[in-house]
C-alpha cells in the first residue's frame, strides 16, 4: 500500500516537473504545414521553424498533400474543396487538415503506400482555398 502511494506520488511529481520544461520539439509539432490551390499564395513558414513530419529512411517526406476545387454537380456556383494525400511510406499516417487559420477541419488516416482523398468543405463562389495540416504521431 505504501509502495503504491509512493510510486503514485513520484509519478505525479515527475510528470508535473516535466510538463513545466519547455520543449521546442513539442511546440514545433503543433505548427501546421501550409498549402493551397494554384490560385492562392501560401504564406511561408517562419524562418527556422521546425515542423515534425514523417520521413522515409532516406530523409524524404512521406506525405504529398494537394488541394483542388471541383464544381458540385451541374452547378458552377458551388465548389467542393478536395484534399488529396499520397503516403510514400510503408507506415500508415494520421493527419488533420483544416482550412487555413480556422477550426474547420477533417481527420484523415492514410495507409502506407496508398492515397486518400476527402472533401474539406463546400463553399459557394470560392474556387481557390488555402489549407493547413498537422501530422499526428
Amino acid at each position: 500500500m505504501l509502495l503504491r502511494l509512493t510510486t503514485a506520488l513520484l509519478l505525479l511529481l515527475t510528470t508535473s516537473a516535466w510538463s513545466q520544461v519547455p520543449n521546442s520539439f513539442d511546440r514545433a509539432a503543433q505548427r501546421p504545414t501550409l498549402g493551397g490551390t494554384a490560385g492562392v499564395t501560401i504564406p511561408p513558414n517562419p524562418a527556422g521553424s521546425l515542423i515534425q513530419r514523417h520521413k522515409n529512411p532516406d530523409g524524404s517526406l512521406c506525405l504529398q498533400v494537394s488541394g483542388v476545387a471541383r464544381p458540385l454537380g451541374a452547378s458552377d456556383k458551388l465548389f467542393d474543396h478536395w484534399v488529396y494525400v499520397k503516403n510514400g511510406c510503408s507506415l500508415g499516417i494520421r493527419l488533420q487538415v483544416c482550412y487555413y487559420a480556422t477550426t474547420s477541419c477533417i481527420d484523415m488516416n492514410v495507409p502506407g503506400r496508398d492515397r486518400k482523398e476527402a472533401i474539406l468543405g463546400t463553399l459557394p463562389m470560392i474556387k481557390d482555398f488555402r489549407y493547413e495540416y498537422r501530422e499526428r504521431f
